[in-house]
């Protein structure tokens, strides 16, 4: 079974159906998180019409996101990253 909001809210059965309609949302079992379950799993979904927050216009700071990545023992992602940081001060 998949966890976390985002696993719980997309997650297909083997129908294909998504488990929103198997009962684990409307049957109650995640009551207070129903909601944000449908939300992510509309984005996760890529829907088009799903809201989402508004986000101003940013520079990336690819040192910081090596940083996380490296955090979270992603190394290989984090030495892209890192590869990206030292082509940004070019």
């Amino acid at each position: 079974m998949a966890h976390g909001a985002a696993g719980l809210a997309c997650a297909p059965s083997a129908s294909g159906q998504v488990r929103e309609e198997q009962g684990d949302l409307a049957g109650g079992r995640f009551p207070a998180h129903a909601e944000r379950l449908r939300l992510f799993g509309s984005i996760a979904r890529m829907n088009p019409k799903a809201p989402l927050p508004a986000l101003r216009d940013q520079k990336p700071s690819w040192k910081a996101a090596a940083l996380l990545a490296r955090k979270w023992r992603l190394g290989k992602l984090a030495e892209r990253l890192d590869a990206l940081a030292g082509n940004q001060d070019l």
